[in-house]
């Protein structure tokens, strides 16, 4: 009995270390396919771009990832990714620079991800000559993305004009994953047409430049530079993701609509606007804070032609510093549409007693308010022509003007106006 449990542990042994060993394995001989073995230099001067190039069509071949050991690799022309395939650098740790892909020259993506399941992991991009903050050079991203089920993680960028995007016209790049990536692009960070399938966004950054002069001599991406560009997206996932400084946190561009956005735990600090939804689409923001330092700026502006499946804005908070005046939400859709709905619970929009927070369009239609602190002049304005509007259980200051018909179907009851 005591020899057949001794068997019986030995199995149960083996069979519990053997997955742990074949991925150990696999480990082991996915770094052996090294540019270096194919002659990359890494010393920030040698073009590296055939060499590189090279490993990544061995890898094709075999493990699946060619490793680029830490060092400054030079090139000169876009390093193609194919399907099932993973450029891995050694920064796989937020804000690692150990591995650096230097991009002197312009025409070209550093990076296409030209197959599904192709990858780029643990690189510094940095574009050491686009300095000029005032004008910068303009380029194609350094990560394009041309495939579905991509994944672009534990990145770090230094200076392109736009940082991570499908190619003009888009792609289906659905199902792929964003994480872990931080840095600095003068235009856009992040451009997203024509995923289909639902897109992850998860801990993406963008700061201030470093190294130059940040703010001197009015700085492009001051007034233009956008975080999030989506166009036409199946669905979107997004959390815990970032901006200081710029125009627009999270644009959906008209171009295009895309079916919903479930966007949580997002931190937009000094921008002109936080959210601006242009496009046909459904939006779901929660647990997130809003930063507004312009006059003409706005925290979410809702102003598409229908806008509808899980429109809610929740746990959410917008302030204004500065000179700061805009809404804290537009809610104007462009035209009436019978599914458009916005809820909006237990926020708080703080903005200057000196024009409206919450605006409800001409052309709104159910359009619920709770729960929610709310300071304007007025707090909340209902324009003519809004129908279907709750308003109930709020605090306000500044009172509500309500331009909506008499006979309009409305209920505006039970706040408590801290004025009065």
């Amino acid at each position: 009995m005591r020899k057949m449990r001794h068997i019986t542990l030995l199995v149960v042994l083996f069979c519990t270390m053997l997955p742990l060993a074949v991925s150990a394995g696999f480990a082991a001989d996915a770094v052996t396919i090294s540019a270096r073995n194919f002659g990359a230099k890494g010393d920030g001067v040698t073009d590296d771009t055939a060499a590189i190039q090279a490993a990544i069509d061995a890898a094709a071949k075999s493990t699946g990832v060619a490793h680029l050991p830490a060092g400054k690799y030079l090139i000169t022309n876009s390093l193609v990714i194919p399907a099932n395939v993973t450029l891995l650098g050694e920064g796989r740790h937020w804000e690692n620079r150990a591995t650096q892909i230097h991009i002197k020259k312009d025409g070209f993506p550093g990076i296409r991800l030209t197959g599904f399941w192709a990858s780029v992991k643990g690189l510094h991009i940095l574009y050491p000559d686009n300095t000029n903050m005032k004008e910068p050079t303009r380029h194609p991203p350094a990560i394009q993305i041309e495939a579905g089920h991509a994944a672009v993680e534990d990145i770090d960028l230094s200076l392109a004009w736009d940082g991570i995007s499908t190619p003009p016209g888009g792609a289906n790049a659905g199902q792929s994953v964003f994480k872990n990536i931080t840095g600095f692009a003068h235009n856009v960070g992040l451009r997203l047409a024509g995923p289909v399938d639902v897109v992850r966004i998860e801990d993406v950054h963008w700061f201030i430049p470093h190294g130059v002069d940040a703010f001197g001599n009015s700085p492009y991406y001051y007034d233009n530079r956008v975080g999030f560009e989506i166009q036409n997206v199946d669905g979107l996932v997004m959390t815990r993701c970032f901006m200081i400084f710029g125009k627009t946190f999270f644009h959906q561009t008209g171009k295009g609509s895309s079916l919903g956005h479930h966007i949580s735990q997002c931190w937009v600090e000094h921008v002109q606007n936080g959210f601006v939804i242009e496009g046909i689409c459904g939006l779901v923001l929660s647990d997130s804070n809003i930063l507004i330092h312009k006059p003409d700026g706005c925290g979410i502006k809702l102003t598409m032609p229908s806008l509808y499946y899980n429109a809610t804005i929740s746990n959410t908070q917008v302030r204004y510093c500065g000179a700061g005046s805009g809404p804290a939400v537009l809610y104007s859709p462009t035209e009436p549409h019978f599914r458009n709905w916005l809820g909006i619970t237990n926020c708080q929009f703080d903005t200057p007693l000196n024009g409206p927070s919450v605006v409800i369009g001409p052309k709104a239609q159910r359009a619920t308010i709770q729960g929610t602190h709310i300071t304007g002049k007025p707090a909340i304005k209902i324009e003519k022509g809004a129908e279907q509007t709750i308003i109930t259980g709020n605090f306000i200051q500044g009172g509500i003007e309500d331009n909506s018909a008499k006979d309009s179907k409305k209920i505006i009851k039970d706040n408590i106006d801290v004025d009065k």
